[in-house]
């Protein structure tokens, strides 16, 4: 995902290779349980670029923000993104997007008690994640 105009059009859709010509940005994390430039190159198929730059933010939102303002390219869950790619503040670049159905992180409190309405949560959120792009499942889709 990057700002409009950042990458020409004409360059769209850009291959993976193509992606370390622009600044990358990263949500860096200890541990790095978040998926991260490496992962999205593992995933894809593609070697990590030798030339990548990576610029990397200790919190999500500001990664989308560095990326609206024309800082470089980052990784965006689609359903994270869409909403700003909807409005043209961000573009998808690559055609490659790595589907990861068994990643999330749920928290609970400390409280002891009933959970019904955690465990409904969750098992809605185990149907959803682990449907196929195709049937509609896209939230732990990761698009460049």
């Amino acid at each position: 995902m990057a700002a409009p105009g950042l990458v020409p059009s004409g360059a769209l859709p850009l291959p993976a290779a193509g992606l370390a010509r622009y600044p990358l940005l990263s949500h860096r994390v200890l541990p790095q349980d978040w998926m991260d430039w490496p992962d999205w190159f593992e995933a894809v198929g593609r070697p990590m670029p030798k030339s990548a730059r990576i610029t990397g933010f200790d919190s999500f939102p500001l990664v989308l923000q560095a990326a609206v303002a024309g800082q470089g390219i980052a990784l965006g869950w689609r359903n994270t993104v869409s909403g700003l790619i909807a409005d043209g503040k961000l573009v998808r670049l690559c055609d490659e997007a790595v589907f990861s159905p068994t990643e999330i992180s749920v928290f609970r409190g400390t409280r002891r008690g009933n959970h019904a309405e955690t465990d409904a949560l969750l098992s809605w959120l185990r149907e959803k994640l682990t449907e196929s792009p195709a049937n509609g499942g896209s939230a732990r889709t990761v698009d460049v």
